[in-house]
């Protein structure tokens, strides 16, 4: 871990949008000694986050979504999952997976319970879902908000032009 300011940022451990705001905090010259101490794909995840608005969907989405295909195997995706444990903590728990396509497009969902009682053989693509809805990168937390209520869901993907994805999750603070 590293020390700075007021708390501590675990290295390896992929950041959660909820420490950008103490990033943003810190003199450039503080941050940049922090941001240098970081894997290369914390440090790419991070800087999406800090490059976007802070009330928006890419500053507070969660950066870290598997890159599940469609036609992987139920045991391989089962796999993959185990391997980042790590990622346990503090995500929307796994309960949806999404789908993406080589260039990171959304093609769908999965549920990680319909996994459970698949045959490992079995091809993601035959438990696929529709995903209800997205929300831009732009979006501001409480058209997120009004998005993740209107589907019934807790967790929304969130796509830009550059075909990024993340999930965007309740609960959220919201400032009046």
């Amino acid at each position: 871990v590293v020390e700075y300011c007021d708390g501590w940022i675990p290295i390896g451990l992929a950041l959660l949008a909820g420490e950008v705001p103490r990033l943003r905090a810190m003199s450039d010259s503080r941050r940049k000694l922090v941001l240098e101490k970081l894997d290369p794909v914390v440090l790419r995840d991070i800087n999406y986050l800090l490059d976007s608005p802070p009330d928006s969907a890419g500053a507070l989405m969660d950066p870290r979504v598997f890159h599940l295909r469609p036609t992987m195997s139920v045991q391989d995706a089962l796999d993959l999952l185990r391997k980042g444990k790590a990622q346990r903590s503090a995500t929307q728990a796994r309960r949806i997976l999404l789908l993406l396509d080589d260039h990171r497009h959304v093609m769908g969902m999965v549920a990680i319970q319909d996994l459970m009682f698949a045959t490992p053989g079995e091809q993601l693509i035959d438990y696929m879902q529709a995903v209800p809805a997205t929300v831009p990168r732009t979006a501001k937390t409480r058209e997120i908000l009004a998005v993740l209520e209107e589907h019934g869901v807790s967790s929304v993907p969130v796509v830009d032009a550059m075909l990024e994805v993340g999930a965007a999750s309740e609960p959220m603070h919201v400032e009046s």
